[in-house]
């Protein structure tokens, strides 16, 4: 799993997020998720989440309440890797 740089809004606003990987040791059957999590004052909690699989980039949007967030990267194959980069924007 792989926590990215979290971000902050006031408002509700519709979020979206791109991302582009290149699969370094992961086949084209490896599932990666991609989710945005709230962080809360015990952990966080998963939001919106979206799985991509046998493709190098996806997009998908959410509707975010005010609050810190964060995206989470996770393959159903622990030992796989992804070089990942994309963009959060509304």
């Amino acid at each position: 799993m792989e926590i990215c740089q979290q971000w902050s809004t006031s408002t509700t606003r519709s979020y979206t997020v791109r991302h582009n990987l290149t699969r370094r040791s992961a086949g084209a059957s490896t599932v990666l998720n991609v989710a945005i999590a709230r962080q809360n004052l015990i952990g966080s909690t998963i939001v919106s989440s979206r799985n991509f699989s046998g493709t190098s980039n996806g997009t998908f949007t959410s509707s975010l309440t005010s609050g810190t967030y964060f995206l989470r990267f996770e393959s159903n194959e622990r030992t796989k890797t992804f070089d990942i980069n994309g963009s959060v924007t509304y």
